[in-house]
């Protein structure tokens, strides 16, 4: 192989330029399977629910704080294990967090007690929330501009694939060796996972050109031998030093430059989480109380589940043609109409299985957005810890959803009223993305998202 000598960031530069080939497709569809794991483990005591509350003897508010504490994880996880992913480097907080899933799905399994349980539910979220900060990152730094928001829709409907999956096979765990199984069969996946990542999943190129790590020379070029791009003869010349500490990462993300727009992403993952878990949490329950049936419920939960995912790859495929902010527009402001004709709609069939479906569709395709654009902000020194940061906010709005819905329902709030009030979020959503396509073009950046090294 011919040796490239390496002004600034080359090889980022040309995997910015240059068409994805296998490797970097192997790369997200190793993202996919990293988040089909986690949608199986997060919703894993969801389908355990009922056996666990008859063992426990629980109530019905105790089993939401079982089932919270794992969200209530996810948000641990994405401000804690985010900066170490800056620090050690991507795909070793992949398997951090692998481990830590592993470690709770194996205690849940063995739980003596709610105490037990609920604990090792929070271990598992902590493990989530890391992985799901460090895949939406690696998946980003492998595409290439015009690929990156399917890419990443692509990986993203992964979540929906693993806690269908995780459905399925419940009804037989459940018959067959209870809601345990279930648990036990989350600690062997997340082993097998690891051992999939750790042989093949590469440490992300600009978390070696940033931190530069031991033989970081001579594995950016076994990296750039896979992408069919020339070696380099030696590691970039950076422009400043790398300073160390959580304190200047947060400074940097707070920072004149990217303030307005870290705020702006918070706000958006706020919004649209929020609306998200209000969507999916408790359509299923708002069903009912609309005058569908039990079985009806159950179906308008699958069908929103399909529509979520295929909306996260039908988000992708159009953002390869057309800017990613204009398009989170759209798909929140489609979303509006959707809440509101679900709302009118979702006890009646089939008129609220086609609008559950589009409902899915938008909003979840909304959140893609959302992930497609984080990454491009951050410099990659810092770039972890600004997108967990973000999608952990995000998650304090998954946690607040189903608790405020649940407040209003009993407070004597029509169905229709509750999928308004969602509604308003996806509509202040798709505020805060036209103003962060303004700010983003008066910064001086296009509105299709560029990563950025440490060199930029």
């Amino acid at each position: 192989m011919a040796v490239q000598p390496s002004a600034g960031n080359a090889l980022q530069e040309r995997i910015e330029r240059s068409p994805m080939n296998g490797y970097q497709w192997m790369i997200v569809g190793l993202c996919l399977l990293l988040n089909a794991q986690d949608g199986y483990d997060v919703s894993a005591v969801a389908y355990a629910s009922s056996g666990i509350a008859t063992e426990f003897g629980l109530t019905g508010t105790q089993l939401g704080v079982v089932i919270s504490t794992g969200l209530i994880g996810i948000v641990v996880g994405s401000f804690l294990l985010s900066p170490l992913a800056d620090r050690i480097g991507r795909k070793p907080t992949v398997l951090v967090g692998l481990a830590l899933t592993a470690v709770g799905m194996a205690g849940g399994a063995l739980a003596q007690s709610v105490t037990q349980l609920t604990f090792w539910r929070l271990v598992t979220g902590i493990g989530v929330g890391g992985v799901t900060a460090c895949i939406n990152v690696i998946a980003s730094e492998y595409s290439n501009p015009r690929m990156r928001g399917l890419g990443i829709g692509l990986y993203t409907a992964g979540f929906g694939v693993g806690a269908t999956l995780g459905g399925v096979g419940a009804a037989a765990l459940l018959n067959g060796v209870g809601w345990r199984g279930i648990f036990v069969v989350g600690a062997i996946n997340s082993i097998v996972v690891m051992v999939v990542i750790a042989a093949l999943l590469p440490e992300s190129a600009a978390h070696l050109i940033s931190a530069r790590p031991r033989n970081a020379l001579a594995r950016l070029n076994r990296i750039a031998a896979r992408l069919g791009q020339p070696a380099l003869a030696e590691l970039p010349v950076r422009a400043a030093e790398r300073q160390a500490g959580l304190g200047r990462q947060i400074a940097e993300i707070f920072g004149p430059v990217l303030r307005a727009r870290s705020l702006l992403l918070w706000a958006g993952f706020f919004t649209a989480m929020f609306a998200f878990y209000l969507l999916t949490g408790w359509t299923p329950r708002l069903v009912v109380l609309a005058g569908g049936t039990p079985s009806h419920s159950a179906v308008v939960g699958l069908v929103l589940s399909i529509g979520g995912a295929i909306g996260a790859v039908a988000f992708g495929a159009i953002a390869v043609r057309t800017g990613v902010e204009r398009l989170v527009v759209g798909y929140a402001l489609g979303g509006v109409l959707a809440f509101v004709g679900l709302g009118a709609s979702v006890g009646l069939l089939p008129a609220g299985l086609v609008v559950a479906f589009l409902a899915g569709l938008l909003c979840n395709g909304a959140i893609v957005g959302l992930f497609t654009l984080a990454p491009g902000l951050y410099p990659a020194e810092i770039r972890a810890t600004g997108v967990g940061w973000a999608n952990g906010v995000g998650r304090t709005g998954s946690i607040l959803a189903p608790l405020t819905v649940g407040v209003l329902v009993d407070a004597g709030w029509t169905v229709f009223a509750v999928y308004a009030f969602a509604a308003v979020f996806l509509l202040g959503l798709a505020i805060v993305a036209a103003a962060y396509r303004r700010v983003d073009r008066l910064a001086g950046r296009t509105p299709a998202p560029q990563l950025r090294s440490i060199e930029s």
